[in-house]
């Protein structure tokens, strides 16, 4: 996970560098305070570990502050433009962090 700009264009030039062409994407912070998006993809990171994904101790503690963090925001109903975010990202594919 990493910030979209800068950040994001750094991450992907080291990951394509080291693993040639990869898939990538990434998600709003508002748009992972939707409920829906929010339980897609933390039961995306659960389906992760039982098939053994690994994550550095750093990268674990930042994803468990997040969770924290945006819960408050997500234990709700989705407001209607929120509905309609989650109509497009159904648009998208979910390995792209869409819905889709």
């Amino acid at each position: 996970m990493c910030c979209k700009g800068n950040c994001d264009d750094i991450l992907e030039s080291l990951t394509r560098a080291k693993l040639g062409q990869a898939l990538d994407g990434w998600i709003d912070i508002s748009d992972f305070c939707i409920p829906l998006v929010f339980l897609q993809k933390l039961m995306a990171v659960i389906n992760g570990l039982k098939r053994g994904d690994r994550w550095s101790d750093g990268a674990f503690e930042k994803l468990k502050r997040l969770l924290i963090a945006t819960y408050q925001h997500v234990a709700r109903d989705s407001s209607p433009k929120e509905k309609d975010v989650i109509h497009r990202l159904k648009d998208i594919p979910s390995f792209l962090g869409g819905l889709g």
